[in-house]
């Protein structure tokens, strides 16, 4: 990563870190008319083009993943379902943001515990720089 690009970086994961330990408590206790969020562990999903998701959405994909949550860009939970990085700061525009391996994640996590709610904070962005 450039070094503009790593100070970018470190600085919104400053503030994912800060936001989730003064929020958690917060969402851990809400419900929505989507049913209650039980058990909720919080993941960020964090990264470059692949995190955003480049593959095509299979049909399958494309419906909401019960149990699981995405931060949206009004610092609320709403039902996941893909493309899981349409509210990130630093994606490069909805029509590039498709299946990542958030989804694939998500779902065996639900699947290998019943009594489980996921969040998911994803904010990844293709383009950038690995090397200095």
């Amino acid at each position: 990563m450039k070094p503009s690009s790593l100070s970018s970086f470190r600085q919104v994961c400053s503030c994912l870190f800060a936001f989730l330990f003064l929020n958690c408590e917060a969402f851990a206790d809400k419900t929505h008319c989507f049913g209650e969020m039980k058990n909720l562990q919080i993941y960020l999903l964090i990264g470059q083009s692949d995190m955003a998701g480049r593959a095509e959405i299979p049909k399958a994909a494309g419906r909401i993943l019960e149990r699981c949550y995405l931060l949206n860009d009004k610092n609320e939970w709403e039902p996941a379902k893909v493309p899981l990085n349409r509210h990130s700061g630093i994606g490069q525009g909805v029509d590039l943001q498709k299946l990542g391996p958030g989804y694939s994640f998500a779902m065996k996590m639900l699947e290998q515990n019943k009594d489980l709610s996921i969040g998911l904070i994803v904010n990844a962005g293709g383009g950038s720089d690995i090397a200095p």
